[in-house]
C-alpha cells in the first residue's frame, strides 16, 4: 500500500520541531521553509477551537504542481509516489505556487527557481521516516500505510481539492469541538481587529509585466482580426516588433530567464506551455503573412492560431479563484479581442453585442452603491466603468471614433481592467482557507 502522512490534530501543540526537522534535513533557507505549521483560531476567540495545521508537500495522486508545470521540472518517483521537483529544470515562472492548494511549492527569490518538500525520499528508500514525522515529539506526525483515499469532511482550515493527496488527517475529538456559546455574547469585533487574512500570492506590482503580455496578446489579435477587413489597418513591422515585445515581457517574469525555452515543454497538459506556444506561433504567421504580401489563407489561419493562444490564456488562470460569470470576466482576453476588432472594424451591431457583455461582465463584479460611504474600491470601480464603457459609447454616438482620446480611453479602459483582474486573482492555500473557514461561523 501507498505511504502517507498521518496527522493527529488533537495531538499537535504546535511546537514547529517538524518545520525545524525539515530545514536541518533538506538543509533549506528558514525564510521558505518547506513544511509550515498553521493555527486555527491564533488569537483564540472562545466560540472556536484552538488547533494547529502542519502541512509540507502531500504529493497528490493528482498532483496540480506536475500536471501544470510548463517546464517538466516535476517528476514522479516510480518506486516511492513521490513527486520530486529538479532545480535544474525549474524556470522559476511560479504557476505551480498558483496551483497547488496546499501552499508547498515555495518561490525562492534568491535562486530564482521553485522548492518543496521531497517527501525525504531518500528516507524513505532507505526504510526510514521523513525526519518531519520522525522528530515529532508529540506523536502528531506520523508517517505510515495510507488505509482510505479520503480524508474527513469538514476539517477547517484543510482544502479538499479531489487532489487524492498522500495524507490521512484524525480529526478533532467531540470534546475539542465549538463549545456551545452565543456568538452575541462576545465581542468579535477585536477578534478580527487581531486576526488577518494573509497576504496574496499573487502580487500586481510583482506581475506587471504579464499584465502587459496578456494585454499586448489581446490587442495583436483584435488588430490583426480588424486588419483582414481592412487593408493597410496597422504597420507591419511595428505589429511584429510589439507582439515580440509581449514575448521579451513573458520571459523577464521567470526567476531562470535563460531557460525560458522549457516553458514549451508541457504542451500535453499545461496551458501556459499551449500559452506560449500558440502565441509564438501567432506572431511568427503574421511575419509570414507580411512577408508574402498578405494570402488570405495564411491571414484566417493566424487568426484561428491567435484566437486559441487567447482561449489558452484564459484557461490559465482558471485555476486561481476569482469572480467570473462562468468562466467569463469582463478582461478576458478573448472577449478583448474580439470587441477591439469590431470597434476598428467600425462594426457597430457587433460594437454594441461586445460592449454590452463587457459592462454586464463588469457591473456583476461591481463594490455595493447601495451605502453611501466613498472609498477607493469605489472610485476606481467608477473610472474604469467610464473609460471601459461610458465613454468610448458617448464619443461613439458622436460618431467621433477617429479622435485619438477615444482610443486613449479604450486603451485606459482596458488597461484598468486587466489590472483589475489581476488584482482579484487569489489562490487557495491553507492561511486563506483557515482565515475563510473562521468567517464562516460568524
Amino acid at each position: 500500500m501507498a505511504k502517507t502522512f498521518i496527522y493527529d490534530l488533537n495531538k499537535c501543540v504546535g511546537c514547529q520541531a517538524c518545520v525545524v526537522a525539515c530545514n536541518i534535513e533538506n538543509k533549506t533557507d528558514t525564510n521558505y521553509n518547506w513544511r509550515e505549521v498553521n493555527t486555527f483560531n491564533k488569537f483564540q476567540h472562545p466560540a472556536l477551537p484552538v488547533f494547529h495545521l502542519s502541512m509540507a508537500c502531500n504529493h497528490c495522486a493528482l498532483s496540480p504542481c506536475l500536471v501544470n508545470c510548463p517546464a517538466k521540472a516535476y517528476e514522479r518517483d516510480i518506486v516511492t509516489g513521490v513527486v520530486i521537483h529538479y532545480a535544474e529544470k525549474c524556470i522559476g515562472c511560479k504557476y505551480c505556487t498558483w496551483a497547488c492548494p496546499y501552499d508547498a511549492p515555495k518561490f525562492n527569490p534568491k535562486k530564482g527557481i521553485v522548492e518543496k518538500c521531497s517527501f525525504c525520499n531518500h528516507r524513505i528508500l532507505a526504510g526510514l521516516k521523513p525526519a518531519c514525522a520522525n522528530l515529532c515529539p508529540t506523536g502528531a506526525l506520523d508517517f505510515g500505510e495510507k488505509t482510505s483515499t479520503h480524508l474527513p469532511l469538514q476539517i477547517s482550515g484543510f482544502t479538499d481539492a479531489d487532489i487524492n493527496p498522500s495524507l490521512e488527517i484524525i480529526p478533532l475529538r467531540n470534546n475539542r469541538q465549538l463549545p456551545e456559546l452565543d456568538l452575541k455574547e462576545v465581542n468579535t469585533q477585536l477578534f478580527w481587529q487581531l486576526s488577518e487574512e494573509s497576504k496574496p500570492k499573487i502580487d500586481i506590482r510583482k506581475e506587471w509585466t504579464l499584465v502587459l503580455f496578456t494585454l499586448i496578446a489581446a490587442l495583436l489579435n483584435g488588430i490583426f482580426i480588424a486588419g483582414m477587413f481592412t487593408p493597410d489597418l496597422f504597420n507591419p513591422v511595428y505589429f511584429v516588433g510589439v507582439g515580440l515585445f509581449g514575448l521579451f515581457l513573458s520571459a523577464i517574469h521567470l526567476g531562470k530567464k535563460l531557460r525560458a525555452w522549457r516553458a514549451i515543454l508541457n504542451l500535453e497538459s499545461s496551458w501556459l506551455s499551449r500559452e506560449i506556444l500558440l502565441f509564438s506561433i501567432f506572431i511568427s504567421l503574421s511575419m509570414v503573412y507580411f512577408y508574402f504580401n498578405k494570402p488570405v489563407i495564411v491571414g484566417w489561419f493566424t487568426v484561428f492560431v491567435g484566437l486559441a493562444s487567447l482561449v489558452a490564456i484564459d484557461k490559465v488562470y482558471q485555476i486561481v479563484s476569482q469572480k467570473t460569470v462562468g468562466e467569463f470576466h469582463s478582461a478576458n482576453t478573448f472577449l478583448t479581442a474580439v470587441f477591439t476588432a469590431s470597434v476598428l472594424i467600425d462594426y457597430k451591431p457587433f460594437w454594441l453585442i461586445f460592449g454590452f457583455t463587457k459592462l454586464v461582465l463588469c457591473l456583476y463584479r461591481s463594490p455595493s452603491f447601495l451605502d453611501r460611504k466613498i472609498n477607493t474600491k469605489k472610485i476606481w470601480f467608477s473610472f474604469r466603468l467610464d473609460f471601459l464603457t461610458t465613454y468610448p459609447l458617448i464619443l461613439w454616438a458622436f460618431n467621433v471614433s477617429q479622435i485619438w482620446w477615444y482610443w486613449s480611453s479604450f486603451l485606459l479602459g482596458e488597461m484598468m481592467d486587466r489590472i483589475e483582474f489581476y488584482r482579484e486573482l487569489q489562490t487557495i492555500e491553507p492561511r486563506k482557507q483557515i482565515f475563510d473557514d473562521m468567517k464562516k461561523w460568524f
